[in-house]
């Protein structure tokens, strides 16, 4: 008898769901992976899984800061990306690999313009900053890269909508203990908090910001202490599983 992952096919269906049922956004493949020096400078599996999903996220909330003009008012949530993200640990042949993320990810169509303009993206990625804990770090150390495809009709082509969540989910239910898998994704709401960036336009307030894009800002070798066992936690992002 064949062994079905029902978390995988439950996973894909819903996404598929989230590209069917938003036909006012162009949909992306996308692969989010942490720079390697980054995110092995901290030890601990649990805690460079947990880093990768907020590059994810941060990365997303960026993007919508600079999309959208005064993205946090309820009026424009609709505005904002809407995406489902898996988080592994594994190649798709089961090696080990630094936490990384796949995902889809909806562009509004009223955004599309600015969206296909390469000079927008390499501003982000080259301007930003990420925050974690206590430090900042200019986001070109910390982000290898951002790889998006629009989505594709071939059957054949690797960003067919089915194969590509194949592609993305096929650790989840993993119950390989040595490894992690996470999801993340956009609040049924939307209503997460954008937080712009200002370079060439009005700056905005936060010094702590300009400071980390200034100047690179030392990478903490602390690591955590304890021992994780297995447990699952919920938040209004989605489910994340620790092993």
């Amino acid at each position: 008898m064949k062994y079905t992952n029902h978390t995988k096919e439950t996973m894909k269906q819903n996404s598929l769901n989230l590209l069917g049922d938003n036909p006012n956004h162009t949909f992306f493949a996308v692969t989010i992976r942490p720079e390697w020096s980054f995110i092995k400078s901290f030890r601990n599996l649990n805690e460079q899984t947990t880093i990768a999903e907020e590059i994810t996220k941060n990365l997303i909330t960026k993007y919508d800061a600079h999309l959208i003009s005064h993205p946090n008012k309820p009026k424009n949530h609709h505005l904002k990306i809407i995406h489902h993200n898996a988080i592994e640990t594994k190649t798709k042949s089961g090696s080990s690999t630094p936490a990384h993320s796949h995902g889809v990810w909806g562009i509004h169509d009223t955004h599309m313009e600015k969206w296909d303009d390469d000079d927008f993206h390499d501003r982000i990625l080259e301007l930003g900053s990420f925050q974690y804990e206590d430090q900042t770090y200019p986001l070109r150390k910390v982000l290898h890269s951002c790889w998006k495809e629009p989505f594709r009709s071939s059957l054949i082509a690797k960003t067919y909508p089915e194969g590509w969540l194949d592609y993305c989910y096929k650790w989840s239910g993993d119950k390989d203990e040595n490894k992690m898998w996470g999801f993340i994704h956009s609040p049924d709401d939307n209503k997460q908090k954008s937080k712009k960036e200002m370079w060439d336009e009005p700056h905005t307030t936060n010094k702590q910001l300009h400071t980390g894009l200034r100047q690179p800002v030392p990478i903490p070798t602390t690591t955590l202490s304890s021992k994780f066992g297995t447990l699952q936690t919920k938040t209004h992002q989605g489910i994340h599983q620790h092993k």
